[in-house]
């Protein structure tokens, strides 16, 4: 216990100017994503979803920088009036509910996304011919009833905290000062009691566990599907032509299953631990001060690097992607012939799932990590 106590301490120094580095970064490289994805030759069910996603990502940052500067960076990590403040104390309550909303809802549009992906890959393969009806539309509906859910949900931790003012004496100018800080309500009253009991299930399971189980059952079911559909190309003898256009689809699969079991091995490796550390802190006394809370700040840098870590992702994976991103951007990087070549239109369809469209895919099942603030209930 100590030595996590001894570890937070010594980390939360350096916090504030990595955290402020990522979160520059990470704005600069959402708002790309916003742009290239919704250019028209990029219009898609998929790309409208991870659009949805930059979003939430792009929120988070937005307010971590404000909230970095004046509780790490400006003003140190000692209690002060200025630091304090009753308005800051406000911002700070702001913050602490504003960004787990945004984090479950970068959870749970991920969910959507795998079962999306899935339905194109297991369905319109069952029709024969790749394709399955899964509008626009609906990936509309789903992404507001994701926002509209995250919030609805949430009310149970936008109830248990409040700003409260306390006495703190200042040895430097030997005075008393009146500051401000963000607690739990009252528990020992029955509805105290009763929200904080809410609000640590809904922390625990339906924001980790749940969505954690449900994108591995789909990731898995993703994997199986792809390869089942290898083995079944691989089984067919046709053309010398054709022969090397299955063949290459296939190294691209192996490609996109091994990315995937790689990103499902961190994805279990990080985000679990962090739905069974919720899960103890509920049940063992004394759990969530002795370890949840001085992994705080680790668990809050490790969900900025993987909100702001989308673009490069992108620009790796999707061909369609980065050229469309040079052509705005950087025009001179690319061939003089290609500078000024439009991309082939994507319309807003739901046909054949692609390479591209399969390996955005992946990225939702890396980590997704929840805020340690948010949680200090």
């Amino acid at each position: 216990m100590d030595r996590w106590v001894k570890f937070s301490i010594h980390y939360a120094a350096y916090h504030g100017y990595v955290s402020l580095g990522v979160c520059g970064l990470g704005v600069i490289c959402n708002v790309f994503n916003i742009i290239v994805l919704t250019r028209a030759n990029m219009i898609s069910t998929t790309n409208y979803i991870l659009t949805a996603l930059a979003m939430s990502d792009l929120l988070t940052m937005l307010s971590y920088i404000p909230f970095a500067l004046q509780f790490y960076v400006m003003h140190g990590l000692e209690p002060s009036a200025v630091r304090n403040s009753q308005p800051w104390a406000h911002f700070f309550l702001f913050h602490v509910n504003f960004t787990v909303t945004t984090h479950t809802t970068s959870i749970w549009l991920g969910v959507v996304l795998s079962v999306f992906r899935y339905a194109y890959v297991h369905l319109g393969g069952a029709r024969g011919d790749g394709t399955f009806s899964c509008g626009f539309h609906r990936a509309k509906h789903a992404v507001v009833a994701v926002y509209l859910g995250s919030i609805i949900l949430l009310v149970p931790n936008y109830l248990s905290l409040t700003v409260r003012s306390h006495s703190h004496y200042n040895e430097r100018s030997n005075t008393s000062e009146e500051l401000y800080d963000i607690v739990s309500i009252d528990t020992n009253g029955a509805y105290g009691h009763r929200v904080t009991t809410v609000n640590f299930w809904i922390h625990a399971v339906v924001i980790k566990l749940i969505p954690c189980a449900l994108m591995l059952l789909f990731g898995l079911l993703l994997i199986s599907t792809m390869r089942h559909s290898h083995r079944k190309s691989a089984r067919l003898r046709t053309s010398s032509t054709r022969m090397q256009l299955q063949r290459q689809r296939l190294r691209e699969h192996q490609r996109t299953t091994s990315m995937l079991v790689v990103i499902i091995i961190l994805f279990l490796l990080t985000e679990l631990p962090q739905g069974i550390l919720a899960l103890c802190s509920g049940l063992r006394p004394g759990f969530f001060e002795d370890y949840y809370v001085p992994l705080g700040d680790v668990m809050d840098i490790v969900a900025l690097v993987n909100n702001g870590i989308n673009f490069t992702l992108y620009c790796s994976m999707s061909k369609q992607f980065r050229t469309t991103f040079l052509q705005l951007f950087c025009p001179q990087c690319l061939p003089p012939d290609k500078r000024k070549r439009p991309i082939p239109p994507s319309p807003v369809r739901s046909d054949k799932i692609s390479y591209l469209e399969f390996s955005l895919l992946a990225f939702v099942l890396r980590p997704h990590c929840t805020y340690g603030v948010a949680l200090e209930v």
